[in-house]
């Protein structure tokens, strides 16, 4: 597989716990205490600016301790406390915050960050910055299908969605030739993503029976390492769109990522 990967070293950031190693930041530590300010249900982003932060000062094996007071540390920010908080129509951390936060923990190095729309357009400067050594901050959008779904979402309403699948790496059970399958729950259901950021910490190529070759997104969500279909990611991106606000929103938003760059 080492051939076939363009990404960051392969641990990532180990975060032990007793006799577990996770790959990366887990929002589900900060369970439902008010303290956390809904990091259990919308940490995603914040989770994955601590493991971009860590991972480009070095601190690549700590314990689950240590990675839950970086967070904590990071929530003292005042304008992210509101964002979580909901306080600007939608909790969650915003792109700009984002960028801010990245350009100012990083002390390793003077980085330029910017937030770019469209990642599945983008996978050439993904590329990029997996090979500068630089993890990517990605997200993946609401999967909606138009802005009466986005209302129905926003109001818990049962509405259309697209939802991408999760795949692991197991090439002792190769799937019409691929070394990827998708992942299922204990249910034997298809697990999916929707509505998340996720670390992207390499680009992996693998070819099926037929010679096609298809490329993933390995990821750190939820602390573990999961892999993303590109061209899946490129079609949910696609089929969100319905009518110009909600493109441009889809687009900007909630499919982009943070672009960044050594200075």
């Amino acid at each position: 597989m080492e051939d076939m990967r363009v990404g960051l070293d392969k641990d990532f950031i180990q975060v032990v716990d007793g006799d577990r190693i996770y790959f990366g930041g887990n929002q589900a530590w900060f369970g439902n205490d008010q303290d956390y300010k809904g990091l259990a249900a919308y940490g995603c982003g914040l989770i994955a600016l601590a493991n971009l932060v860590l991972y480009l000062n070095g601190k690549r094996r700590l314990s689950k301790e240590e990675y839950i007071c970086t967070v904590n540390e990071y929530m003292q920010d005042p304008r992210l406390q509101k964002e979580m908080a909901g306080r600007y129509l939608i909790p969650g951390l915003f792109p700009s915050t984002l960028r801010r936060l990245c350009t100012s923990r990083v002390e390793s190095r003077t980085l330029k960050a910017r937030w770019r729309a469209d990642a599945s357009a983008n996978i050439a400067d993904i590329e990029r910055m997996l090979r500068e050594g630089i993890p990517v901050v990605m997200s993946i959008g609401s999967g909606t299908l138009s802005l009466l779904d986005d209302f129905k979402y926003a109001t818990n309403q049962p509405n259309q969605r697209l939802k991408l699948n999760y795949y692991r790496w197991s090439p002792d059970s190769r799937e019409d030739g691929e070394n990827f399958t998708k992942v299922l729950n204990s249910q034997g259901q298809e697990m999916t993503i929707y509505d998340h950021y996720v670390t992207v910490t390499a680009l992996v190529r693998d070819f099926d029976s037929q010679g096609q070759e298809h490329r993933y997104f390995e990821i750190s969500t939820w602390g573990q390492k999961a892999y993303v279909r590109v061209d899946d990611y490129q079609g949910f991106v696609l089929k969100s769109r319905r009518g110009f606000i909600h493109t441009h929103i889809e687009r900007k938003y909630w499919n982009g990522y943070l672009s960044v760059k050594n200075m």
